[in-house]
């Protein structure tokens, strides 16, 4: 599995807040982004302590999520603010990037074993040995940059940038109806997956695919966001049906990931034939894989796009 799959394996939730359809668009970004923050926030103790890897994840989800807000939303801030806002989070997950591949091998190793023939075990544990220590080193840095004044004041700046009454210049959107805004965010992205889907054949580059799953992360995230503005049941439908889309797009997106790191750290160990040996038996059980559920995409896509979801889109877009 991937550091941060797209199809989250353990759902991390956004804690409710109570926006309303008047509700001004940068005030509602304003509650959901302090509201993420302040969730990521609570993990720090736990990280810091190295009692559970689930804090490091939880941690990173609520900064992604805040960031991803401030992209889908980012008229309700002056660019310049918008950008600052965005790097600054992007340079906070940045610092526990390493840590987290680590803890998601090291989870997973058992599977990463059973995959193998016991005469490739050797090279395996060699891997695997290798990540502990590389982990124990990362979890010591993670817990320094956490307890850093550098840390601490980045985190300041975005909590009164995510304050009420922080001043900053209005936009044309910024005091306008969030639902307006939110509605016509999701009609957007609704048509942007659709538009991508159709286009599936065969032959489609990888990368077009990988597109199609961060447009389903986008629509998925409004629906978290802003969904209980809507009728409950079509909201609620269309979510179901957009997480069976992102199951499929996600482990194509794991296969991807692992593929490509372990190729990185296969020739950074050229010098351990063992080592290598087992890792070239995985990317062989990983190619296969990928290329398995890579034909699963557009079936998964055409059960999606059914004329069941588009009257739900077309129900919940008219829906206040």
């Amino acid at each position: 599995m991937s550091p941060d799959s797209s199809h989250d394996k353990q759902q991390v939730r956004s804690p409710p807040f109570k926006i309303t359809a008047d509700c001004a668009a940068r005030e509602a970004v304003i509650e959901l982004s302090a509201g993420m923050l302040a969730a990521a926030r609570g993990y720090e103790e736990c990280i810091v302590n190295g009692e559970d890897v689930e804090c490091l994840h939880q941690y990173r989800v609520s900064l992604r999520k805040t960031r991803s807000l401030i992209s889908l939303l980012k008229q309700v801030y002056p660019s310049e603010l918008q950008l600052s806002i965005k790097q600054r989070l992007a340079a906070l997950s940045a610092r526990s990037n390493e840590l987290r591949d680590l803890d998601v091998y090291l989870q997973d190793w058992g599977d990463y074993v059973d995959m193998l023939p016991e005469h490739l075990h050797v090279g395996m544990m060699a891997m695997f040995v290798d990540f502990e220590s590389r982990q124990h080193e990362e979890k010591q840095k993670l817990a320094r940059w956490l307890k850093s004044a550098d840390y601490l004041q980045e985190m300041e700046w975005l909590e009164t940038v995510f304050s009420r009454g922080y001043l900053v210049a209005e936009t044309p959107v910024s005091e306008k109806p969030v639902y307006p805004l939110v509605t016509k965010k999701l009609r957007k992205h609704y048509r942007k997956v659709c538009q991508l889907g159709c286009a599936i054949t065969p032959d489609t580059p990888d990368q077009q695919l990988h597109q199609l799953r961060i447009e389903c992360k986008k629509l998925r995230y409004l629906l978290d966001f802003f969904g209980p503005l809507y009728e409950k049941k079509s909201s609620k439908q269309l979510l179901t049906a957009l997480k069976k889309l992102q199951d499929t797009l996600g482990r194509f997106n794991d296969y991807s990931v692992q593929q490509a790191f372990l190729r990185r750290y296969m020739e950074n160990n050229r010098a351990q034939p063992e080592l290598v040996s087992s890792v070239q038996a995985l990317l062989a059980i990983f190619k296969n894989r990928f290329s398995a559920v890579r034909g699963e995409i557009q079936p998964a896509f055409k059960a999606f796009a059914s004329e069941e979801t588009e009257q739900r889109v077309k129900r919940l877009l008219n829906s206040a």
